[in-house]
């Protein structure tokens, strides 16, 4: 569970949302590049993403929100539009249908349902998306003003948007291949730019 990206030299507020389902609405999609994973001891290269979402309502603790924002939770998919892909079943089930090629941009400033479910990591119990699915139409009619400005943020078009890219998630892109390769391309350009002929 993420929240808001502090204000420079202000320490991160952390507070878990209780598991249940929740307004959500999608605040961000970020390609973090190839990634490595380990399941079951068999390590890969894959290509993710993540998808964050802004919640709204409010669970034991009262509203979901710390200093008047919103907190938010994401979901890591690998980055493939294969029928079976986890990708492709939450998307069908949020939007009732998934037309190819995927547009992301469609999907910025959109709510559904967000299913979330709390897992343990190293002693720690996190926040984390399950599922998404569309709205009942009860919730779609009395949606909530946003909080955050949507954006997408692509590798091959840094540093667009970079800035706006939580922290932790900056760190997760830099250690892509793709995130060091357009770094060296864009200082190949810089040092041709500052020769003078």
């Amino acid at each position: 569970m993420i929240l808001n990206k502090p204000t420079e030299g202000k320490v991160m507020e952390f507070r878990n949302p209780d598991a249940g389902s929740y307004v959500g609405r999608c605040i961000s999609i970020i390609d973090t590049g190839t990634q490595t994973t380990v399941w079951e001891g068999v390590q890969k290269q894959q290509h993710k993403i993540l998808i964050n979402f802004e919640l709204f309502g409010e669970d034991s603790k009262g509203v979901l929100e710390i200093e008047g924002k919103p907190l938010t939770v994401y979901k890591r998919y690998t980055y493939s539009n294969h029928e079976k892909a986890t990708l492709m079943a939450d998307l069908k089930s949020w939007l009732g249908k998934v037309e190819l090629p995927l547009d992301f941009n469609s999907l910025l400033g959109k709510f559904a349902l967000v299913n979330v479910v709390h897992n343990e990591f190293q002693g720690k119990t996190y926040a984390n998306i399950d599922g998404l699915t569309q709205l009942p139409s009860a919730l779609a009619k009395a949606l909530p003003n946003g909080f955050n400005e949507p954006f997408i943020y692509g590798i091959k078009q840094h540093p667009k948007n970079f800035d706006k890219v939580w922290g932790w998630q900056q760190e997760m892109i830099k250690k892509s291949a793709e995130f060091v390769n357009v770094e060296a391309k864009r200082e190949a350009v810089t040092i041709d730019d500052d020769v003078p002929f």
